[in-house]
């Protein structure tokens, strides 16, 4: 999938699993760009980048942790629950402890 850019070039992205460690809750992905210009690649670049994985609770126990209370974690613009493999990104409000 390409977009065009301003410049009337074009940039295709692309992302892959590398490695997954569960027991770490991380996972290593590769982000590659490539940049064309009437139809020819122009410039291609990779980069890893190391994802850390953090479940619901341990994110609100951190947030205990720092000092935070009123801590709320929301799916979309309207304040819902979040739904379980459908909701991305959710949102956390947190106050701090007064």
């Amino acid at each position: 999938d390409r977009r065009r850019c301003r410049d009337g070039t074009e940039l295709a992205i692309n992302a892959r699993t590398l490695s997954f460690d569960p027991l770490a809750q991380t996972t290593l992905r590769e982000i590659r760009t490539r940049h064309y210009r009437d139809g020819e690649v122009i410039g291609e670049e990779s980069y890893p980048i190391r994802i850390n994985l953090y479940f619901k609770s341990e994110v609100e126990l951190m947030l205990e942790a720092a000092g935070f209370d009123n801590i709320r974690v929301t799916a979309g613009f309207d304040d819902r629950p979040p739904k379980p493999w459908r909701d991305e990104p959710l949102y956390i409000r947190a106050e701090t402890k007064s």
